[in-house]
Formats: C-alpha cells, structure tokens, sequence
C-alpha cells in the first residue's frame, strides 16, 4: 500500500466515525517507516479537519 493509500485510508476512518484512535494510527503509520514529524503532520491535519484522537477504541 503506497503512503498516500494509507493516510486516506485512516482520514476516511476519520470522516466517518468523527475519531481515530491513537492506536490506529499507530499500526498505519509504524515508527520504522514513517518519522515523528510526519506522524506529526499528518495529526495536525486530522485535527484540522475536525476528527477527534481517543485513546482507544471504546468498549461496549
């Protein structure tokens, strides 16, 4: 899955559910391939776009 395939996929997360949680990004986006300051950047867009980051997933 090429970068860009990946940021949409969790921003379309986003749209929908109105969150992402830290986790997902996590795992889309892992520390071996993508630096802190794009991690950083692409959370500064999610946020601009008014998706909200949780901790985690909530439970039923």
């Amino acid at each position: 899955m090429k970068e860009h395939d990946v940021y949409e996929a969790i921003i379309e997360i986003g749209r929908r559910r109105g969150n992402v949680t830290y986790e997902e990004i996590n795992d889309a986006l892992p520390p071996e391939f993508f630096s802190l300051e794009e991690l950083e950047k692409f959370v500064r867009l999610l946020l601009g776009m008014g998706v909200r980051l949780t901790p985690s997933a909530a439970r039923n």
